[in-house]
Formats: structure tokens, sequence, C-alpha cells
């Protein structure tokens, strides 16, 4: 993929407080107007609700279903894609 990877990965006692949708939405801001990126990515497990809204909320776009090879077993992925706009050039 032609982009930056965005992932998210928390202890349960800080799950449903906000901390991934802040987090992701403040990175999107710094990947565009500092690093100057105009993709980011993330890579979901099929059935993480939780983390699929995190990236729908932080404006990512479901794009594909795929499987990925994860502690030795095939398991189906989602691909979200995350166009930035006025990325610095």
């Amino acid at each position: 993929l032609n982009g930056f990877e965005v992932c998210y990965m928390l202890a349960p006692q800080h799950w449903h407080k906000g901390y991934a949708a802040e987090s992701v939405r403040r990175f999107s801001e710094y990947a565009c107007t500092t690093l100057g990126l105009s993709v980011l990515y993330a890579q979901i497990k099929a059935g993480n609700q939780p983390s699929a809204a995190v990236a729908e909320g932080a404006g990512f776009i479901k794009q594909s279903v795929f499987i990925k090879r994860y502690n030795g077993r095939d398991m189906e992925h989602l691909l979200y894609l995350k166009t930035l706009r006025n990325a610095v050039r």
C-alpha cells in the first residue's frame, strides 16, 4: 500500500474511554499538516466493531476485505483508507 498505517491497541481497562478515537484524530492532523502524508490506512480484524467504529469516526472509509495470516491462522480483515486534505508537499 502507498500510505502510512495507523494502528491502535489498548489494554482492556482503557477501552471505551475515547483514547483511540482522540489519538487517531490527532495523528491524522499531524500526518497531514506536519508530515505531509496524503493517505493513511488501517487493517482491522473483521468483527472488531469498536476498532472499525474508531476508524470510521476518524473519517476512514472501508475499501475491501482480505485474508491476513495472523498467529498461524488465516483471518478476515477489513482495509480502511483515509485521504488527507491539505497535505504539505
